[in-house]
């Protein structure tokens, strides 16, 4: 696995087909006696097509909205993951407890990075003991991009679960690993667990942080990757998230995100819990901010 030590250089490399999962992930089963025993342990996407030129015309309203939260720049220490390119910086090999950051659209590396780091101090700070590192993919740089990102995301989680699996990565083998996800990351995530649920493997917990995905797919697509690739599944949403509640439905053809007002229609996994921060949360990247986002109430359901 390369180890890449240029870590605040741009991710912005077009999909290519080695990047895909490999054919035997995506036709191995889950077996009827692991679902069953998964079951007793827990007691996306289909988005729209819109032209690039209805994107456009939408770019205005998310680029309008004010971001007030800056993260801390990220310490050149503080490692990350690239699956789709099997790149690493400082990745803490042999760790048995790790929260991974997965950022979402229209994000760069040093972002990526930066927003990983924010979260993780949080967590330390609170006492958290685990590492923590950022999961980079590229996520375009545009709303022209929107399309080729969510194919992207898609690949990446697969990517993702694979790297995971192959490095031993998961709680079958007494790993704790936690994936906090902003916006597309949150699709990211979905198709990480659906690879490790086909490979009869599984994760601690996931956190969708104004998660980007409609709510009704997950109880319909994504169903058995969270009851079986996850112990919990927490999604963190706000109803004054206007990047969600207005320019996600525009470009999703007015499909309701998990990250405005949680699952709403559809069915809810068994595993999972909506968090309504409605209150607190009113800019899309704030979520990970750490004085006004949501990683204080995050760390006890770690």
């Amino acid at each position: 696995m390369a180890q890449d030590s240029s870590a605040d250089v741009t991710e912005r490399t077009a999909t290519t087909p080695d990047q895909t999962a490999p054919e035997s992930t995506e036709k191995s089963a889950h077996s009827p006696a692991q679902s069953v025993s998964r079951r007793a342990l827990l007691k996306g996407t289909a988005s729209a097509a819109v032209g690039l030129t209805g994107l456009s015309a939408i770019s205005g309203t998310a680029a309008a909205e004010s971001c007030n939260y800056r993260p801390q720049r990220a310490p050149s220490w503080f490692g990350y993951v690239n699956p789709m390119t099997g790149a690493t910086h400082n990745v803490p090999w042999g760790t048995d407890q790790i929260t991974i950051f997965i950022h979402g659209f229209d994000t760069q590396r040093a972002s990526a990075r930066d927003y990983g780091w924010e979260v993780w101090r949080k967590l330390h700070d609170m006492g958290y003991p685990g590492d923590g590192i950022s999961c980079i993919w590229a996520a375009g740089d545009s709303w022209n991009d929107w399309p080729w990102a969510q194919t992207n995301a898609i690949d990446a989680g697969y990517a993702l679960g694979n790297w995971l699996a192959d490095i031993g990565s998961v709680q079958n083998n007494g790993i704790e690993v936690n994936l906090v996800c902003h916006s597309l990351g949150a699709k990211v995530a979905l198709h990480c667990l659906s690879t490790l649920q086909n490979r009869g493997l599984y994760i601690n917990t996931v956190h969708f942080l104004g998660g980007a995905v409609v709510d009704y797919l997950v109880g319909q697509q994504y169903l058995d990757a969270v009851v079986y690739g996850c112990n919990w599944l927490h999604n963190w949403h706000s109803t004054h998230d206007d990047v969600l509640g207005t320019t996600f439905r525009r470009a999703e053809g007015y499909s309701w995100p998990v990250g405005w007002r949680g699952i709403a229609s559809g069915t809810v996994p068994e595993n999972w819990t909506d968090h309504d921060h409605a209150f607190e949360i009113t800019q899309h990247c704030q979520y990970m901010d750490y004085n006004a986002g949501v990683v204080n109430d995050l760390y006890y359901t770690l």
